[in-house]
């Protein structure tokens, strides 16, 4: 199971390598070279994990940032009512919601775009589903 120490560990690495920092942890990760010497034990161990849990694209797309993630969140699609004096009717909303289905951020939003800019203004990771 995924979980929020992986993706720090994860932004850590990042944070600390700079430039070329995937390339560099894909390859130890699936060719078998050794971590670069400074990466923590606890993180090396967290980095295989990582990768075995959700191969490579999460490394692909990730995008690190300074104040590390507070939450791990999923992006979901729902239905909310909208109505007036006339009808009723029903639209697209998206929640971000924890592995129990739980909102983690309300209101909902309408769009995909407005969901992923609350997440980073909450600092928090989304997985898009």
């Amino acid at each position: 199971m995924l979980r929020i120490k992986h993706i720090n560990a994860l932004n850590r690495f990042a944070l600390r390598y700079g430039y070329g920092w995937r390339r560099r942890l894909l390859e130890a990760l699936t060719k078998g070279t050794p971590l670069p010497g400074r990466t923590s034990e606890r993180d090396v161990v967290l980095l295989r994990e990582l990768h075995a849990l959700t191969g490579e694209g999460i490394i692909e797309t990730f995008v690190p940032v300074r104040e590390g993630y507070t939450k791990l969140v999923y992006l979901r699609k729902d239905h909310i009512e909208r109505y007036n004096d006339d009808r009723n009717w029903f639209v697209n909303a998206w929640r971000l919601v924890d592995q129990r289905g739980s909102d983690v951020l309300i209101p909902w939003v309408r769009t995909k775009t407005e969901a992923r800019e609350k997440a980073k203004d909450a600092n928090v990771y989304v997985i898009e589903d």
